[in-house]
Order: C-alpha cells, then structure tokens, then sequence
C-alpha cells in the first residue's frame, strides 16, 4: 500500500471543504478570527465605514427640532410660516436666513447659549443667542443676548 504525504491530504480536505473549491481557506479563517463578515463567495465584505463623529460644537439633542411661533409655522405646506425656526445639531434656520453653530455653552440641562454665525446678502455677523427649555420641552424660548428680546416657540 502507498503512503500518501500528509500535506497533500490536508490540501485535499481543504479543497473539498472551501466554498469555491479552490482550497484556500484563508479568508475563512482571518473572518472568523477577526469577525469579519463575508460573502457567498467567500471574499470578506467590506465594513460599513461609519459615519465620522462630530468635532465641532453641536446643540444637545433635545434642542434639535422643528419649532413654530404658531400652528400655522408647523404647518409644512405652508409658504408663510415665518416664524418657523430649526435647530439642527450644527446650526439654526429661520423662515429667511440659516446660521452655523460656532461655540456653544451648556450651563444646564435645559438651556444653551450659543454663538451663531449667520450670512446674509454676502455679509456674515455672529450673534450670541440663549435657547432654553420649557413646558417639558415642548417649547422653547430663543433670547438674544445682544438685544435681551424673547422670542417663544412650541414644537412642531
């Protein structure tokens, strides 16, 4: 009887055993030591790249929402909602214009001053505006610190 070496019975198990056939379990192995996830074919699946984190200043989340003056500024189709103001997590828009979030202060749980980069007709000027929390965070009072005028807002 031949002996048969043993790296050519380890090559055919291999073979027998991968998914194209091709006897390199490579991949295989690297997946599951690594936790990589793949294919059908085998090949490892690119990882989802996630999305980067944000560097700069940004409004807490429960300050990032539409909010109205009125009923009528929630109002989506409505073309005169002027008193509609959005907060995202890098900035503000008015019914006119859109400011950038530059710096922000966080002196409690509810309330936010923050320093606005706005740009209209060309020009940009910063304002320094304090959002505070109300009524369970069902509405928010906008004050501007240069001026000290109030504006109130409910949730959209």
């Amino acid at each position: 009887m031949r002996s048969v070496p043993t790296l050519t019975v380890l090559a055919l198990l291999s073979a027998c055993s991968s998914p194209g056939g091709t006897g390199d379990n490579n991949a295989q192995d690297a997946a599951i030591a690594n936790r990589i996830e793949l294919a059908s074919n085998g090949k490892p699946v690119p990882a989802a790249s996630a999305t980067p984190a944000r560097t700069g200043p940004a409004f807490p989340p429960p300050f990032v929402a539409r909010w109205g003056r009125t009923a009528a500024d929630c109002d989506p189709s409505s073309n005169k909602a002027t008193g509609l103001l959005v907060i995202n997590t890098d900035g503000v828009r008015f019914f006119d214009t859109e400011a950038g979030l530059s710096a922000i202060d966080r002196p409690s749980e509810y309330t936010v001053t923050a320093q606005l980069a706005f740009k209209q007709a060309g020009a940009g000027f910063g304002e320094r505006q304090m959002f505070a929390l109300t009524s369970g965070g069902t509405a928010l009072l906008r004050t501007d610190q240069a001026t000290g005028k109030t504006e109130r807002y409910d949730r959209c």
